[in-house]
């Protein structure tokens, strides 16, 4: 760790939108105060969804940019949106961010100072708390790969009478 405590992040954009693009760039400078920080917005202009780009980034990620917008069909951001109302999948995201047992930081991202027509914080911040507060808080979907609960048994115990005899 370095003196000051500084952690520099590198996040997606530009000419590597992609998890995998972000995930070289970090391993390569292989430090543990340099890390990644994901805008999702950015990975779906190269239609990459949560489900690939953090499982691959995991603990790399340091902050995640929270956010939701329209896409047009050539993969081109369009509008941002309130979220879960555009293309992000923001619930997704934050459901896998739990399961992955992620404590890194959460940012809001809204460009009002590049985009006008967006609405104030004063009208978008309380929506997007009561919206991130019941994703947190809502009870975590078991993740696996398997039909149904693996950890159900199997078959139900069988009574005396059912036991067969020696």
């Amino acid at each position: 760790m370095t003196r000051n405590g500084v952690t520099l992040l590198v996040e997606n954009g530009g000419d590597f939108c992609g998890s995998a693009d972000l995930w070289f760039v970090v391993d390569a400078v292989s430090h543990p105060q340099v890390q990644a920080a994901w805008n999702q917005c950015n990975a779906l202009t190269v239609r990459e969804r949560a489900t690939n780009s953090l499982p691959r980034l995991g603990g790399k990620i340091r902050l995640v940019h929270i956010c939701d917008a329209l896409f047009n069909d050539r993969d081109v951001l369009q509008d941002y949106v309130g979220l879960g109302s555009g293309h992000v999948e923001v619930a997704r995201q934050i459901e896998i961010l739990k399961g992955m047992m992620y404590h890194g930081y959460a940012m809001f991202e809204w460009p009002k100072l590049w985009l006008e027509t967006l609405p104030t914080a004063a009208n978008t911040l309380p929506e997007v708390a009561t919206f991130l507060r019941e994703r947190i808080d809502a009870k975590q979907t078991v993740l696996t790969a398997y039909k149904g609960d693996k950890r159900a048994p199997r078959l139900p115990p069988m009574s005396p009478a059912s036991t067969p005899s020696a």
